[in-house]
């Protein structure tokens, strides 16, 4: 794997991170629908339902 291809995955597992975060705080806020949520944050709804399902 060449440097360049290593720090976009890096940068892509980030983001996923940072969503995933962000997800956890909407959820905990409770101020909008996992639908909601999912299409802002581009992930698929499954993806949000599991993240809810693992704080509670």
């Amino acid at each position: 794997m060449t440097l360049m291809m290593e720090l976009k995955q890096q940068r892509r597992e980030g983001q996923e991170e940072e969503r995933r975060d962000i997800a956890i705080r909407m959820i905990k806020a409770g101020k909008l629908s996992l639908e909601e949520m999912a299409e802002y944050l581009a992930l698929p709804l499954k993806s949000v339902m599991e993240i809810k399902k693992s704080i509670s």
